[in-house]
């Protein structure tokens, strides 16, 4: 147990040092080799997901941060994500975009060298790594911090949050979905993890999955409802909280910030069975082609591109964006021709400025055009530099409001 008078100077040296921003910076540098399975030094293959994580890292921090009060740091921090709210659900949102940006989800999961999950909030934001697992017991200490209770729940394929506040329980997830992308019920409220069952398909209208962001996604994406709802019966659903601590036990008790001695409630929410539904996919720039004009001070070209992927949701149609200006965010590498690659907007791959443009439809004040086909004729101003973004859409996410697909590369297309 550290002596009151040192944890009084460790924690004030904390908050002093205290960043909020580079938090957020650390975690959302969504392609930094600080992620990068590779640092193990082992090949990707042997590296088992579950159970391998750099340890002496893990233990540097544990050490830098030995000492400090969790709940005033926590509280301090919420202060800081919440000081611009007006209401608690201006916080839940407020809290859900900065955990999403803090959290990166990659390919490992700090874990302790006996497997053990990391719980302690402030490594995990430190570490800037983190699963679904992670982010719900991080939420919940957030709020915890600010007197509001908090429990995690465990879905079919997946972790959330739930916090009560205003007299109800509302669902947190800053790991499927990000800059505070949530369900709202008619009333403006968000709704429970219950209430969510009744309406499942909701989520599918939020973007989710989109922090994928080396590459653009070139086959079919899970749709969140299956990863909350349409389990196998065998996996356990049920909500968990931290036990309260024993009377003058210090906080945390143990490296695992008390989410090693855990109560369990029993699921009250529907379970569905349907079939899987998927998300499209984003597409191939195959081809930009030169066509002969046909008015004066014209160019034409023709744009193809490759079919999205599904899966059980038939794709309707491609959405093509068209701008004088860049929508604001690129991908690490280009799919597609080598051809079309010449037409890449920008090569300097993502930037975590980036963040939240990656969650606006593009700009497309000069057209948007709806087509079946995976081509389109276009006929631009001569000189021009127009920025061209295509997006499937699909028949079951256009019934629940999706707005926001994967999207293809952002093109650059001056009209010579």
């Amino acid at each position: 147990m550290v002596v009151p008078i040192m944890q009084d100077r460790c924690t004030a040296t904390y908050l002093r040092e205290l960043d909020v921003h580079a938090i957020e910076q650390r975690g959302c540098d969504f392609l930094s080799p600080q992620f990068s399975p590779e640092r193990l030094g082992k090949p990707l293959e042997e590296i088992d997901r579950v159970r391998d994580y750099d340890f002496e890292h893990l233990a540097r921090v544990e050490r830098r941060l030995q000492g400090v009060n969790r709940r005033v740091a926590l509280g301090h921090i919420f202060e800081e994500i919440t000081h611009k709210c007006q209401t608690n659900t201006e916080k839940h949102i407020a809290v859900a975009r900065f955990l999403h940006k803090a959290g990166h989800h990659g390919i490992l999961q700090p874990v302790y060298p006996d497997g053990s999950m990391v719980h302690d909030p402030l490594v995990l934001l430190e570490l800037g790594e983190m699963k679904c697992g992670h982010v719900a017991t991080v939420a919940v200490d957030l709020f915890e911090a600010a007197g509001m209770e908090g429990r995690c729940v465990a879905l079919g394929g997946h972790v959330i949050t739930e916090i009560h506040y205003d007299g109800a329980w509302h669902y947190l997830d800053a790991n499927l979905f990000g800059n505070g992308e949530t369900v709202f019920n008619a009333d403006g409220c968000i709704p429970s993890v219950r209430e969510l069952s009744h309406q499942p398909e909701s989520l599918d209208a939020l973007a989710s999955h989109f922090a994928l962001v080396n590459a653009p996604r070139m086959s079919a994406g899970p749709c969140p409802s299956e990863a909350y709802f349409t389990k196998p019966d065998e996996v356990q659903r049920f909500y968990y909280r931290k036990a309260p601590p024993n009377a003058g036990e210090p906080i945390p008790s143990s490296q695992f910030y008390g989410w090693d001695r855990l109560q369990n409630d029993p699921a009250d929410w529907e379970i569905n069975d349907y079939d899987s539904r998927c998300q499209p996919s984003a597409v191939k720039i195959l081809e930009v082609k030169s066509l002969p004009p046909e008015r004066e001070g014209k160019k034409r070209l023709n744009l193809r591109w490759s079919q999205a992927k599904t899966k059980n949701n038939p794709v309707l149609g491609y959405r093509v964006f068209l701008s004088d200006q860049s929508r604001g965010w690129n991908y690490g590498t280009f799919a597609g021709s080598k051809d079309a690659e010449a037409y890449w907007s920008s090569r300097q791959g993502w930037k975590c400025e980036m963040y939240d443009a990656l969650y606006c439809v593009p700009p497309h004040e000069i057209a948007l055009i709806e087509i079946p086909e995976t081509q389109v004729e276009l006929e631009l101003d001569a000189g021009a530099t127009y920025f061209v973004s295509i997006m499937p859409f699909a028949v079951h996410h256009e019934k629940v409001g999706k707005k926001l697909y994967y999207l293809s590369n952002e093109l650059k297309i001056t009209a010579h």
